[in-house]
C-alpha cells in the first residue's frame, strides 16, 4: 500500500508533464512555429528517434504501472496465490531437472565404479593365471 501511495502522485506529475510537453497546435513544419519555440524539441517532429520527454514519460508510465500492479498483488492474498502458481510450477520443474541431473550423475558414478571393480577383478584373474 505504501508503494502505491507514493507512485500515484508521481504518475499524475508525469501525466501533467507529458500533456504540457506537446502543445495543442500541431505544426509539422518548424518554420511555422513561433520563434521562441523553433529550436525546442516540441516542434522537431520530423526528426527520427525519441525525444528526452518521450523517454522519460515512457519510463514514468512503466514505473507507475509496475507500482500499481505491485500494490494490487500485495493487497490481495487470493490474487497473490493465483499469481504464484506459475512460479511454483517453474520452480518445481527446475527442482525436478536438478534432481534428474543428480540422479544421472550418481548413476554414471556408480557405473564407473562398477567398471573399475570389474577391471580390478580381471587384473586379479590375469595375475592368478600367470
Amino acid at each position: 500500500m505504501g508503494v502505491t501511495f507514493f507512485l500515484i502522485p508521481l504518475l499524475l506529475c508525469l501525466c501533467a508533464y507529458s500533456i504540457d510537453a506537446f502543445p495543442l497546435s500541431t505544426c509539422l513544419v518548424p518554420q511555422c512555429a513561433p520563434l521562441h519555440l523553433r529550436s525546442s524539441t516540441h516542434y522537431n517532429l520530423l526528426s527520427p528517434g525519441w525525444s528526452n520527454e518521450a523517454i522519460l514519460t515512457l519510463v514514468g508510465v512503466c514505473v507507475a504501472v509496475v507500482g500499481i500492479f505491485t500494490g494490487l498483488v500485495t493487497s490481495s492474498s487470493k490474487l497473490r496465490e493465483w499469481l504464484y502458481v506459475p512460479f511454483r510450477y517453474c520452480l518445481k520443474l527446475v527442482r525436478h531437472a536438478r534432481l534428474r541431473r543428480q540422479d544421472d550423475a550418481r548413476r554414471r558414478l556408480q557405473e564407473g565404479y562398477s567398471e573399475y571393480l570389474k577391471f580390478n577383478e580381471f587384473l586379479e584373474l590375469r595375475r592368478s593365471w600367470q
